[in-house]
C-alpha cells in the first residue's frame, strides 16, 4: 500500500510540474522540449560550446541574487564574439559590497531586461549545448536561483564544463585517478586572473559579465589545446584527473 501511495504521488507531482512547464513562456518551453530530446545523448567538445558568466550581489547562491550574464559561443575550437550575449536583470537590488568590483548601479538595473524576458533569451542562446564557465557550480546555482524564481520549475539541464577543473587537469600526471573538487572562487592561481596571467591571455572589461565570459571562452580554446596535446581529446578523459 504504501508503496502505491507514494506511485501516485509520483505521479501527481509530474503532472504538476508539467502543467507548470506549459505555463511558462515560448522560449522557456522550447527549452524544456530541448533537454527531453537530449536525454541520453553525450556531450561532445566539438561543435558549439556556450561559456557563461554572471554578476551578483555577491558570492551565496540562496542568499545573494543574480544582476547580469554575460556568454560567448566558442564554435569547433575558436571564440566566437559575434555569437555573445549580455543581459542585465531589471531589478532594484546592487548589493553594497559588490558594486565597487561590477560597477553597476540601481540606475543600469532599472533600465535592465524584465527577469523573465532575460532568461528566456538567456535559454534560447545556451540551447542544449555544452555549459562552460570558471567555477562553474557558483553561477550554475545563481542561474538556477533566478529562474527557480522567477521560471519555475525550471532549471539549467545542460551538461557543464568548469575550467578549474580544466587548469587542474593540465597540472596532474595523466595515470592519477579521481578527480578533485574545483577550490572556491578566489583561491589561489586557479582564479580566472591568475590563469589568464599563466597562460598569457589579456582580459578586458573584468568583472564585467560578458568580458569575464570572454576572458573564460579564450581560456577553454588554451586549455583544451594543450590537453589535445597530451592526448585528452574527449570529455570524460578531461572530466576523470
Amino acid at each position: 500500500m504504501r508503496e502505491l501511495l507514494s506511485g501516485l504521488s509520483d505521479r501527481r507531482l509530474r503532472r504538476r510540474a508539467l502543467r507548470s512547464e506549459t505555463n511558462l513562456p515560448q522560449a522557456a518551453q522550447r527549452y524544456v522540449c530541448l533537454s527531453r530530446l537530449s536525454l541520453g545523448g553525450r556531450a561532445a567538445l566539438r561543435g558549439r560550446l556556450v561559456v557563461v558568466d554572471t554578476e551578483t550581489t555577491g558570492l551565496e547562491p540562496g542568499r545573494d541574487r543574480l544582476l547580469s550574464i554575460g556568454g560567448v559561443a566558442v564554435v569547433d575550437g575558436e571564440v566566437r564574439p559575434s555569437d555573445s550575449i549580455e543581459l542585465v536583470l531589471q531589478g532594484p537590488e546592487v548589493g553594497a559590497a559588490a558594486a565597487p568590483v561590477h560597477g553597476m548601479t540601481r540606475g543600469d538595473l532599472r533600465a535592465g531586461t524584465p527577469p523573465v524576458e532575460a532568461l528566456c533569451q538567456f535559454l534560447d542562446w545556451v540551447g542544449m549545448d555544452l555549459l562552460v564557465a570558471h567555477h562553474l557550480a557558483f553561477d550554475r546555482a545563481m542561474l538556477n536561483g533566478a529562474l527557480a524564481e522567477y521560471l519555475p520549475p525550471l532549471y539549467l539541464r545542460n551538461r557543464g564544463l568548469d575550467t578549474v577543473r580544466l587548469a587542474q587537469r593540465l597540472e596532474q600526471p595523466i595515470s592519477i585517478s579521481g578527480a578533485p573538487a574545483p577550490p572556491p572562487p578566489g583561491s589561489g592561481r586557479y582564479t580566472l586572473d591568475a590563469q589568464c596571467a599563466t597562460h598569457g591571455i589579456r582580459v578586458v572589461h573584468r568583472h564585467h559579465a560578458v568580458g569575464d565570459a570572454l576572458a573564460t571562452a579564450t581560456l577553454l580554446v588554451v586549455l583544451l589545446h594543450k590537453l589535445r596535446r597530451r592526448g585528452l581529446t574527449e570529455l570524460s578523459d578531461l572530466l576523470r584527473s
